[in-house]
């Protein structure tokens, strides 16, 4: 009698378990960690019969969407806390996800594992001496800015206001207050953290410090922080906005760039990005420059070679607060799958010469690519002046002694078709390559790799130890 009833009960349970998983054959422990996570907490896991999973599947980039067995969705630290304790005794492979903007397979999402969504801890707090800003994991910067519009203080934060905090903190972050501030893991004073067993911890300067610096660039690969703590800025009005030129000014805004980054130590409120765009399909090409000065000041020194290059397809330069000029320059508040997407990412010392080389190999590769349809590519640069790398605290990244000028150069291409993927891996791979070879061909190349431009075939902690 009791081996029929038991017989029974797993046959209810497995019955309970295809219908909960609609159907999806899934590991063993796996299940169970899932329904562990259900009975305790009902209503934060959600299953792949469930109406919302394929919402919750969602990405910025097609390519980074997975088939997770679960999702589970925490609503505070105990629950995180308890989801990494159970991962651990079930031997559960598990993803965290917060703002779902990292483009490659793995980087947020899992198959055969679960996924934490971490979207629910996305408040932000000013602590009571007003210097501090508290924001959870999966808080966009466009929810910041918001609610700190009444105060007259600021954070650092992407340029892509459905950025969320902690893929930008943990990778390093360049942002618009990078000359003033450093990287946005600069400002961090306090990392709410839980690490594997389970334990929740804070990691600042004088209470796990180490951890307190790995976090600070090193990735989400020392513990899952489910809080942020800034040092908050003064908030000031900002100037700037976007210049598109048309593909022809390409040696006139290159030369900018290199100007820029020996001019940006006797501006360091002024900053600059450049990002460069070629389709195969419309064969559109042009150039934009992002420009602005986060004290407000208009039209200074250090960018007017921006503002007087000519001809210019489109110019949008104003002066405005912070919150509304990220409207504006960014205007999407949420990440939201359109294409797929890969990145990749190389650093090289600053050169007028390796800059322009650089920029026509990508322009080359591009053209023996050019074949394949509804293919986007846009490769961007992002200088590193070696005056504010060396005056602001230290992190993971090892470019504090650093003593050269840096450029950061992203290429970001995108695309429709999954019959594509592995051509655009191999083209990456080719254009690392490439730049590696012309950058190691003058002398100029540098080890650092950005950890949140960085292909799936590159090693950014490797890179650091050779920095450091």
């Amino acid at each position: 009698m009791g081996l029929a009833r038991t017989t029974v009960a797993i046959g209810l349970l497995s019955a309970t378990a295809f219908t909960l998983t609609g159907g999806k054959i899934m590991p063993p422990n796996v299940l169970d960690c899932c329904l562990r996570l259900d009975r305790g907490h009902p209503g934060q896991l959600v299953w792949p019969s469930s109406s919302s999973y394929a919402g919750l599947g969602q990405r910025w980039s097609e390519a980074a969407q997975l088939g997770p067995s679960c999702i589970f969705q925490p609503i505070s630290v105990d629950d995180v806390s308890t989801a990494l304790r159970t991962f651990m005794i079930g031997d559960c492979a598990f993803a965290v996800k917060s703002g779902g903007g990292a483009p490659n397979a793995g980087d947020n999402d899992i198959d055969n594992g679960i996924t934490v969504d971490l979207g629910a801890l996305n408040d932000v707090t000013v602590a009571s001496n007003g210097q501090v800003v508290q924001t959870g994991s999966a808080t966009i910067y466009y929810q910041i800015l918001k609610a700190l519009d009444h105060t007259d203080i600021k954070i650092p934060g992407a340029c892509c206001n459905w950025v969320a905090t902690s893929g930008l903190a943990l990778t390093g972050g360049i942002s618009m207050f990078s000359s003033r501030a450093g990287f946005v893991a600069d400002s961090m004073v306090n990392f709410e953290v839980v690490l594997g067993t389970g334990e929740i911890i804070n990691a600042n300067g004088t209470h796990n410090s180490d951890l307190f610096v790995a976090l600070k660039g090193g990735g989400s690969n020392f513990g899952l922080v489910t809080r942020f703590d800034f040092a908050a800025l003064p908030k000031s009005p900002i100037w700037g906005g976007q210049i598109v030129y048309p593909f022809e000014a390409t040696n006139a805004v290159l030369e900018a760039l290199s100007g820029f980054v020996e001019a940006n130590a006797k501006d360091p409120a002024s900053g600059m990005r450049l990002e460069i765009s070629m389709n195969s399909t419309t064969r559109d090409a042009k150039i934009t420059s992002y420009v602005w000065n986060t004290m407000g000041l208009q039209a200074p020194l250090a960018l007017l070679p921006f503002t007087r290059i000519q001809p210019q397809l489109a110019s949008n330069l104003y002066r405005s607060s912070l919150l509304d000029w990220i409207s504006h320059s960014s205007p999407e508040q949420s990440a939201h799958p359109v294409r797929r997407s890969m990145f990749a990412t190389v650093t090289v010392i600053k050169s007028r010469r390796v800059v322009k080389a650089i920029h026509d190999w990508t322009k080359s590769l591009f053209d023996r690519y050019s074949h394949l349809s509804d293919v986007k590519w846009l490769w961007s640069f992002d200088p590193l002046p070696r005056f504010y790398l060396q005056n602001h605290g230290q992190n993971a990244m090892g470019l504090n002694n650093t003593r050269d000028d840096l450029i950061v150069i992203l290429l970001s291409p995108t695309w429709l078709s999954a019959a594509y993927d592995e051509l655009i891996h191999t083209a990456l791979e080719s254009w690392v390559s490439g730049i590696n070879r012309i950058a190691q061909s003058t002398d100029l190349s540098h080890p650092f790799l950005h950890m949140g431009y960085a292909a799936p075939f590159q090693d950014p902690l490797l890179a650091m130890g050779r920095v450091v």
